[in-house]
């Protein structure tokens, strides 16, 4: 699976930017669709996250969050599903704000995780 940069529009107006899993470039679009955005620019990054190893993750575990981290964690995921904003969406955005990187990890390994029990469950 290839990694794509995007900048999309949310509401028309938002202009958000992201990274996103996917096969190819269509269905990159199609994800970034299902997200509630419209994609103006994607581009494949160089990196294959086939070749990347996760540091969050070993053995398919991921790394203990503290106290601190899981609150912080927990927290946020909380206002933003409050907000009514997707839990795909919400786990994108802490991995892109969260300030420690075992917390930015496992926002991403929960994305990638839940993206794929979504293409599971698609028929």
């Amino acid at each position: 699976m290839a990694v794509f940069s995007y900048i999309a529009l949310k509401n028309s107006k938002d202009i958000v930017k992201g990274k996103i899993e996917a096969e190819n470039i269509r269905e990159a679009r199609e994800q970034i669709r299902n997200l509630g955005f419209i994609p103006t620019k994607i581009h494949e990054d160089k990196v294959k996250t086939d070749k990347v190893v996760i540091p969050s993750v070993r053995a398919g575990r991921l790394e203990t969050l503290s106290l601190q981290e899981r609150i912080d964690f927990t927290s946020t995921l909380q206002i933003l599903a409050q907000s009514g904003i997707p839990i795909i969406e919400s786990l994108m955005f802490i991995e892109t704000d969260a300030a420690k990187k075992k917390v930015r990890n496992t926002a991403r390994e929960l994305r990638r995780q839940s993206l794929r029990v979504r293409r599971l469950l698609t028929p």
